[in-house]
């Protein structure tokens, strides 16, 4: 099952994020509990070009937040080299169910070069489309300046 929630897609993010993107970086992912205070979770993430994608069991806090309040923020870093960044401000527009277990292994073998294999075929999951609203990034031009910093807003958001 995919629900939208979302009416109106943007343009693409800039090339160096997106390539980042496809790293196998980690999104710390910040979701608002139910009394309006944080919560954040270290996940694998991915894009198609417009949306960050999280996949997640379907029966998590993170999911049940983002279900009640699709606003998300999170940042996104490599292990080994955490000078580099995203920081990433959006709303959660699409919950695809259909095709979380397939994206899960090939995210498993991005992250750790083998098979999911985890509770597999039997924890149900989900895939989370983040629609970006403002981009901040450090790091990811060909050329590192120090104190390099470049923030990419959708229009109208501060």
């Amino acid at each position: 099952m995919v629900a939208w929630l979302g009416k109106t897609p943007v343009e693409s993010f800039p090339h160096p994020a997106q390539a980042f993107l496809r790293e196998p970086v980690f999104a710390h992912f910040a979701t608002l509990n139910e009394d309006g205070s944080p919560s954040v979770s270290t996940m694998w993430v991915d894009t198609d070009g417009t949306h960050i994608i999280l996949n997640s069991p379907l029966n998590t806090g993170k999911v049940a937040n983002v279900k009640r309040d699709p606003r998300v923020a999170m940042d996104v870093v490599p292990q080994e080299y955490p000078t580099r960044a995203l920081w990433i401000r959006g709303r959660v527009t699409i919950f695809n169910t259909d095709d979380a277990r397939d994206h899960i292994e090939t995210m498993s073998w991005k992250y750790r070069g083998q098979s999911y294999q985890v509770r597999h075929n039997e924890e149900p999951r989900i895939l989370l489309y983040v629609l970006p609203e403002v981009i901040e990034g450090a790091g990811l031009e060909e050329v590192e300046l120090p104190g390099f910093f470049k923030v990419l807003r959708k229009p109208g958001v501060k």
